[in-house]
């Protein structure tokens, strides 16, 4: 059984279809936090069974 499996067969839905973990993505110019900057944040909202509900990025 694979890590994901392993994490669906765990968790059961509380609420399903409902929002239940959000993964957040940043790009930067560099690696440097006194130099450089972010310049795009992305985030992804998914549901117990892995689905995205919602999605935003600036």
């Amino acid at each position: 059984m694979g890590f994901l499996d392993n994490l669906r067969n765990r968790y059961t839905p509380r609420t399903p279809g409902k929002p239940v973990f959000a993964v957040i993505d940043t790009e930067t110019t560099g690696f440097n936090k006194r130099y450089d900057r972010i310049i795009e944040i992305a985030a992804v909202r998914a549901d117990s069974h892995f689905n995205p509900v919602d999605s935003w990025h600036t």
